[in-house]
């Protein structure tokens, strides 16, 4: 008895298979990374507040080891000035902004000597560029300024130590910041005299170019009777104080260095 469909016929009627050609997988790559795309953003906010906590929490250890030194060695505050080689400043004010930054790493550099802490913890979280190269271990004899600012490179550690805040500096004084507001999204990530951390955010003034950190307090000048108009750590603009002498700033003031 003849077969109704011969296994020939039926075969020789179906369609001829074929792989993925070259434009199917230009397709699925096209759609594969419209969804990463979509996804990386989200994922990226979840991030920022556990970023934010750990900026706050490096500024906390570098506080307390410098605490621990000033401390350990009867001073108010570091300073790295004929202590360290590579960072024998002027004796007198602080007048350039280029010393200011060497002072700064200088002190980064001997309290990570001293209280032996890591190099990762001088750099936050959000920051692109910025911090201390993980494998050079920071010393006291050190004749070059690569462990946290090069000034041809432009290198430098991602927060800033203000060294001109007395030694009993006031809980509105901020002593440690953020160098660059935009780690956190025109904010910035601040310790305070009294040891808590606080975020800023920046607001554009009317009256300037640059913007403006504004905190919920409000700041009094000790020589004024009024309010001081904001809480821009990132000028000296309304400073009572000597910014560029350390230990003799303004107890409510800040000035990033």
């Amino acid at each position: 008895m003849r077969e109704r469909f011969p296994m020939g016929e039926v075969a020789s009627e179906l369609p001829p298979k074929e792989g993925w050609n070259f434009l199917g997988c230009l397709v699925l790559a096209a759609i594969v990374l419209g969804l990463i795309g979509m996804i990386l953003p989200v994922l990226d906010v979840n991030k920022k507040p556990a970023r934010q906590m750990q900026c706050g929490k490096n500024q906390s250890q570098i506080m307390g080891a410098m605490v621990a030194y000033a401390y350990s060695e009867d001073a108010a505050w570091l300073d790295p000035r004929g202590i360290m080689a590579a960072w024998k400043l002027p004796a007198g004010p602080i007048t350039t902004a280029l010393d200011g930054a060497k002072y700064t790493a200088g002190a980064f550099e001997l309290v990570a000597t001293s209280q032996s802490i890591p190099n990762a913890l001088f750099k936050c979280p959000s920051a692109s560029m910025g911090g201390p190269n993980k494998t050079l271990k920071a010393s006291l004899n050190r004749t070059t300024v690569l462990w946290g600012w090069d000034p041809a490179g432009g290198v430098a550690v991602s927060y800033a130590f203000d060294w001109a805040s007395p030694p009993d500096p006031s809980s509105d004084r901020v002593i440690l910041a953020d160098r660059d507001p935009k780690n956190h999204t025109l904010a910035t990530m601040a310790t305070f005299g009294d040891a808590h951390v606080k975020k800023l955010k920046v607001i554009e003034s009317v009256t300037r170019s640059k913007g403006v950190l504004v905190t919920e307090s409000i700041l009094v000048a000790p020589s004024a009777t009024g309010a001081q108009p904001d809480d821009d750590i990132y000028s000296t603009e309304g400073d009572a104080g000597d910014p560029l002498t350390p230990g003799k700033g303004d107890p409510l003031r800040a000035w990033v260095k």
